[in-house]
Parts: structure tokens; C-alpha cells; sequence
């Protein structure tokens, strides 16, 4: 397509803006940027003068931005309508970048569309998307416009991507401009990735300038003279400085291109004005090696311009246009229309009020009859028994329950192995109802226990009853009432009997003896008493006489024994009290004797 001269392609780099008519004329306008990235005020209002003196009559521009700030990504899409396309991808932007997506122009392209349920154009898998800050859009646009020009904007990168010989496969192209190179890379004609390597002509300079010690001036002029190599016979400073500075630039390149392709070759393609340098392109392929094939310049300096224009003859879907002010506000990016407070204010309202009346009305109208059911209640608690709450009355409660567990402590510390507590029943008043499981014959011992622990006074034996146990023997259920008298100290008032064994008076025995002869009166009046196995005290020159066994193993031999005397132990009795009255057969022994032997009882008993 022939282009008039009312066109122009311009195309705006990090240190320049280079204008090219339709007439093959060009032109070059310095530009100088502030930290911040932006035109400063004198290179803006010098850039706008140029710029209207290079347009004279043309009153449209195709726009080349440079990829510093441009960012490329790809979203997949559900299945939607394409009228609903933009406000998605919207969506998906506002979680991706780090500012709102009313603050970038952006434009999409759809990579792949199939129909649903038969409806082509309802589904849209893939779209790609490339944006860039609105505000450093709007400065660009108002500049031109200043210069009377109305700017068509997109990518320097795309543009140059657009003179690709072919775009099947990985294909990426490299622009090496004087302060920095962009590196685009596309897949099947689409694009991938944007990247800014900082690196450009300037650092080839600055290296020649350093090894020669010449000036930039005539350092710039010295590159020309470099052949690729580092190995030339004269291995003069400069095609070294050249060597290592292009070398280092093909090392940054391969790690943003990163590994090649599993299958096929991984196309580049060199372009701008420092990719014409004699022997770039082969240290850039030596450095690349294998599955990269590095092709020839796509053009000099005007290799964007060139793209610009051919873009221009393309149609729509291969181009991607920012917007401006005067455009069609249905190809805009998706703007978020200003958010209506009053509605929501009025639900927050209604819903306030709702809650309010749910809480309160209920209460509000059933008043009077809470007034009602609050006097009926009064009248009844007044018509109550008056109870003391105090903390006082509480206490005596818990001082008057009967210490039952203390009370089976000391039962379970006095009863005989294989005992079985069938019925323990404690009353407030302190009366106890006891049923023991005892062996036949352990009756009295468990008494006599009982009675030693001194929490169970009055103790009275009611019956007993012979049943089976579990190994099939005889067993005795032995009833017994008494009433609890729990020691001022409670379990400690038994706690000597719990470390020594309380004597058992079943053992209590009074073995027969033979009379003896031949012994002196004075050695039968003194008895003798014996620790451990029972032994016999035989008075000399009589015949053996009888010994009484006392609890625990002592003996006592009488002075006198007229016959046997069988002490069989303590037994129940209601007869006289005091020890002499708890012990049968002592009746027919002199007062002389029974006193001594009891007297040994109670020792004995003490000791124990």
C-alpha cells in the first residue's frame, strides 16, 4: 500500500523519536527523560516544535511505543459472549497487576474460539493481552496532539515483529537500539513475552573508549572496524573491548531466551541499528549453540518505522491498538461505572430497622402482659417458705453429712482377707447397718477389730446366715448394728493399729496339762511368760502343769491348776465387763492366779 504524505510513522525509543513520512524522508528528534521515565519540560516543548516541522501537512501518525513499561500476558477465558469479553478479561487484569485496570490502556487478542451447542463466537479459550500505563500513554498523546497530529498507538516490538518472513513456530526479535535492547518473542505469530535488556550501543563505546583511551566520538567511529573476531592477527585493544562487550550481550540474551524448544528451532531475528555491528549476529549464535539459528537484521534503525507502515495495510486483528480519547468508547477498556451509594444506604437502613423490630417489638407490645406474669411471679415468691442462702447454712449442711468414706477406710483396713462389704447403710443421726461376708469362725476377731478402730461404738452383733462363695465354700454373712463416733482426728486415731496387726483372740488357747510332782511351792507361784512357739513350764518334781496361751504367744503358767483352763478367746458377751468378764474359764482358777494371768493379758494386749 502506497502511503501519502499525509502519513507518518513514529516511532519513540528511550533517547529519540524518530519520524518517517510516506515520502521515504526520516527525521531524528532527541529526547530527554526525567528518573521518573517521562519527557522533561524543555526536550517536551522542543520534541513538539520538531515534530510540527517534520509532519507540515500530515494530520495522522501510526505510533510506536517502547517496550519499557509494556507488559504482555495471556488469560484463559471461560465460555462467555464476545461482548462480555472485555469486563472479564477486566477482572482477571485487576488480580494479576499491580495497578487497577482503569489505570492501563490495554488491548486483547483472541487466540482460539470455538462454537457451543453450534454457536460459533460463544466460547473463547485464550487471550492475549497487552498493556501499558494509561498516564504515559496520555503524555505521548498529548504531545502529539500539540503538535497537531492525531496519534494511533502500539508497540515498537509488534510493530517490527510485523516484516517476521514467516510465523509458524518460536521466533523472537531482538532490537538492539543505542541504550538498551527490547526482546519480544512470539509463538505462531502471536506474542509470548516483552523483555528490556539493559544493554545497547553506549556500552560498546564506553568499552572501546576505556581500552583505547580515546573519545566517545572517535571510540563510535571505531566499532565499524571490528570484523567479529577476537582472535585477528594485530588482537588490537579494540576488537578485544568489542569481543568481551558483545559476548557479555549474547550471555543476557540466551538467559532470557532461555532453553530451546523440545522440537524445532527457536528463530531470531536481529534488528535496530546496533544489530548491523560486523559480527554480531555470530558470537550471538555461538553463544546460543544449538536448537537457536540467528538470522540477518530485519532492518537498520527504521525496521519499527517499516513495521508501523505495514501495519497500517493489515487488518484489524493483527494489530494491536491503544486507545485514545477520540476512539470508540465500545473498543475502551472496560471501565467500572461510579458505584450508586443511596441504594445500598437505603437497604442498610431498611435492614437496621428490620433487626431493631425483631429485638424490640415483641416486648414493646406484649408489655402489660409481662407486667402481669412479673407481678404473679412476685406474689408467689412472697407466698414461699423463706429460705436461708447463706453461706453459713450451706456449710452446716456439708458438716452434717456422715464421713461414709472415712468410715470405709477404717472397715476396710480391720476386715480379714477375703471379706466381701455386702451392706454398709449410714444414716444422719449416725446408726450404721453393716452386713459382712466373712470365713466361718471370724465372727468375733471382726468384732473385736471393729470395736479397736474406735469408729463404731455400741456395736451389736444381729445374726448371721451361712451361704456359698465363689470357690464353693462355706461362707458367713455376719449382721451387726452400731453407731459412727468418728475420731476427733479422724483415720489418724487408727493408724497405729494399721501398722501393727491387732492380736486376733481366736488364737487365744489353754492347753491341758498333766499334774506335776515334786516341785517347790516357791517355784509354782511365779509364771513365766514366753515369746513364739507355745512352750510348757513343767514345775521339778511334779507332773507337767497346765499352760495358759496368751494373744500374741505368751505363756503363763498358774500356781495352782486344779484342772485344764481353756481360754478360747474373745467371744461376744453380755456378762460382767473389763477384760475378765470377755474371757470364759477363769471361773474355777484362784483369785491370786486370775489376776496375774490377765495382768499378762493386758501387757501382752498393750504390746501388741
Amino acid at each position: 500500500m502506497k502511503h501519502t504524505a499525509s502519513e507518518l510513522q513514529v516511532d519513540i525509543g528511550a533517547a529519540t523519536i524518530k519520524v518517517a513520512r510516506g515520502d521515504g524522508t526520516t527525521t531524528t528528534i532527541p529526547l530527554e527523560r526525567d528518573p521518573a521515565g517521562a519527557p522533561t519540560a524543555a526536550s517536551r516543548a522542543a520534541a513538539v516544535d520538531a515534530l510540527r516541522a517534520a509532519a507540515r501537512d500530515a494530520r495522522t501518525a501510526r505510533v510506536g511505543l517502547p517496550a519499557n513499561g509494556v507488559s504482555i500476558r495471556r488469560f484463559p477465558l471461560p465460555k462467555t459472549g464476545r461482548d462480555t469479553i472485555p469486563r472479564v478479561l477486566s477482572l482477571q487484569m485487576e488480580q494479576s497487576f499491580p495497578i487497577a485496570p482503569e489505570s492501563l490502556a490495554w488491548s486483547y487478542r483472541l487466540l482460539e474460539q470455538a462454537g457451543t451447542n453450534g454457536q460459533a463466537g460463544k466460547t473463547v479459550s485464550t487471550a492475549v493481552v497487552v498493556a501499558v500505563r494509561r498516564d504515559r500513554l496520555d503524555a505521548y498523546d498529548a504531545m502529539l496532539r500539540d503538535a497537531g497530529l492525531e496519534p494511533r498507538f502500539t508497540v515498537g516490538a509488534l510493530a517490527a515483529a510485523a516484516l517476521l518472513p514467516a510465523r509458524d513456530g518460536v521466533r523472537s526479535v531482538v532490537d538492539v537500539g543505542a541504550h538498551h535492547t527490547e526482546l519480544l518473542t512470539l509463538r505462531d505469530g502471536q506474542p509470548e513475552s516483552l523483555r528490556t535488556i539493559p544493554w545497547g550501543g553506549d556500552r560498546v563505546t564506553a568499552a572501546i573508549a576505556q581500552a583505547t583511551g580515546t573519545t566517545p566520538a572517535v571510540a563510535e567511529a571505531g566499532k565499524s572496524a571490528w570484523d567479529g573476531r577476537a582472535d585477528a592477527p594485530d588482537r588490537d585493544a579494540t576488537s578485544r573491548a568489542v569481543h568481551d562487550e558483545v559476548t557479555a550481550f549474547a550471555a543476557s540474551v540466551r538467559n532470557a531466551l532461555g532453553a530451546p524448544p523440545e522440537t524445532g528451532v527457536h528463530h531470531v531475528h536481529l534488528a535496530g541499528g546496533v544489530a548491523s555491528t560486523p559480527g554480531l549476529d555470530r558470537v550471538l549464535a555461538d553463544t546460543l549453540g544449538r536448537g537457536f539459528d540467528v538470522h540477518p537484521t530485519l532492518g537498520g534503525s527504521d525496521a519499527v518505522a517499516r513495521g508501523l507502515a505495514r501495519l497500517d495495510a493489515s487488518s484489524p486483528e493483527d494489530r494491536f491498538d491503544f486507545l485514545t480519547r477520540e476512539e470508540s468508547a465500545s473498543m475502551r477498556p472496560v471501565e467500572r461505572a461510579p458505584a450508586r451509594l443511596w441504594p445500598w444506604a437505603v437497604a442498610a437502613v431498611v435492614l437496621v430497622a428490620a433487626l431493631l423490630a425483631l429485638r424490640y417489638l415483641p416486648a414493646t407490645l406484649g408489655i402489660d402482659g409481662l407486667k402481669a406474669e412479673l407481678a404473679r411471679s412476685e406474689a408467689a415468691l412472697a407466698d414461699m417458705p423463706a429460705v436461708d442462702r447463706e453461706l453459713a447454712f450451706l456449710r452446716h449442711v456439708g458438716d452434717a453429712q456422715p464421713p461414709t468414706w472415712e468410715a470405709i477406710a477404717a472397715l476396710a483396713h480391720v476386715a480379714p482377707q477375703g471379706a466381701v462389704l455386702k451392706v454398709l447403710r449410714i444414716k444422719r443421726n449416725g446408726a450404721v447397718d453393716l452386713e459382712v461376708q466373712i470365713k466361718p469362725g471370724e465372727n468375733a476377731a471382726l468384732r473385736t477389730r471393729l470395736v479397736r478402730t474406735g469408729w463404731f461404738s455400741a456395736l451389736r452383733y444381729e445374726g448371721q446366715k451361712t451361704v456359698k462363695g465363689h470357690d464353693k465354700k462355706p461362707r458367713s454373712i455376719v449382721r451387726y448394728t452400731a453407731r459412727l463416733t468418728p475420731p476427733a482426728n479422724g483415720l489418724d486415731a487408727i493408724a497405729d493399729d494399721i501398722k501393727t496387726a491387732i492380736p486376733d483372740p481366736a488364737d487365744v488357747k489353754t492347753q491341758s496339762a498333766q499334774p506335776g510332782s515334786g516341785r517347790s511351792s516357791r517355784s509354782r507361784s511365779r509364771p513365766q511368760l514366753t515369746r513364739g512357739r507355745t512352750k510348757s513350764v513343767t514345775p521339778k518334781g511334779s507332773s507337767k502343769a497346765p499352760t495358759a496361751v496368751v494373744p500374741g504367744g505368751a505363756k503363763a503358767t498358774p500356781k495352782v491348776a486344779p484342772k485344764s483352763v481353756v481360754l478360747p478367746g474373745l467371744v461376744p458377751s453380755s456378762g460382767p465387763g473389763g477384760l475378765e468378764g470377755r474371757i470364759s474359764g477363769l471361773e474355777n482358777v484362784p483369785e491370786e492366779q486370775r489376776e496375774k494371768i490377765l495382768e499378762a493379758l493386758r501387757k501382752q494386749m498393750e504390746n501388741r
